[in-house]
Formats: C-alpha cells, sequence, structure tokens
C-alpha cells in the first residue's frame, strides 16, 4: 500500500507534458502514411486528447464524401460509439449541410491516433490495470 501513495505522490509532483498527435484532414488521411508531405505531427495543449474522426455525408448530387481528420481535441474529448453513429447513418439527413462522424480518443502516449481503432487503447489500458492491481496486492 506504501508503493500506492508514492506512485500517486509522483504522479501528482511530475510536470505534465503535452501529447503529440498525427494531424491530417482529407480523404487521403484515411490511410497514414508518414512518408506523406500532407501529414504532420503536432503539440496538443493540456488537458487535450489525440482524436481521428471518420466523417460521412451525401452532397447535394447525393455523391457521398468521406473524410478522416487527425489531431487534438478542444478540451475533454469523447469517443463516439458504434451505435450512435449506425443511428446517425439510419436518419434522414440534409443533404450539403449534414453528415455523421465516428470519434476515436486517446491521451494514453504521443501519436497514439494512428490505430484505426480505439480497441488496441482500452484492451491495452485494462492490461494495465491488471498488473498494477497485482503489484499493489
Amino acid at each position: 500500500m506504501e508503493y500506492l501513495g508514492f506512485f500517486i505522490l509522483l504522479v501528482m509532483v511530475l510536470p505534465s507534458r503535452c501529447l503529440t498527435c498525427w494531424k491530417c484532414i482529407g480523404e487521403w488521411c484515411s490511410e497514414l502514411d508518414i512518408n506523406d508531405y500532407r501529414i504532420s505531427k503536432i503539440s496538443c495543449p493540456q488537458n487535450s486528447s489525440c482524436m481521428k474522426v471518420y466523417y460521412k455525408m451525401h452532397d447535394n448530387s447525393s455523391s457521398l464524401i468521406e473524410s478522416v481528420t487527425r489531431g487534438c481535441s478542444l478540451g475533454k474529448c469523447e469517443d463516439t460509439s458504434d451505435k450512435q453513429y449506425n443511428y446517425c447513418l439510419s436518419q434522414r439527413r440534409i443533404y450539403g449541410i449534414d453528415g455523421c462522424a465516428l470519434k476515436s480518443c486517446c491521451n494514453n502516449k504521443d501519436l497514439c491516433n494512428s490505430a484505426t481503432s480505439a480497441f488496441y487503447t482500452t484492451v491495452l489500458n485494462i492490461y494495465l490495470l491488471v498488473i498494477l492491481g497485482t503489484v499493489v496486492l
């Protein structure tokens, strides 16, 4: 139990640093090619997360427009569930104005918004909790 208190104190004393995330916008951003000149790394403000947003909408000619954005959140970032996203897709949309976004957020490491899903981040977090829980007990 002493180690847990020391660990919490250490985390509180250590200076927090900014998270570095991938930044890109556009259809080509779905495949993250780090050699592409249109993709860059950015430092995010304090208390923000890296995020990846997949956006889908129809334009006025009924063409499907799909785009991916990677970058930093402004403040707290909340994932969009598959259920919310699929519900949005099932609703009647106003063409040229409205669309649906599937957002994945992460703040566990630099450049974490390169993954195709938040599944791996969730599994890693659970694994770390189990390991830390075992060490503390």
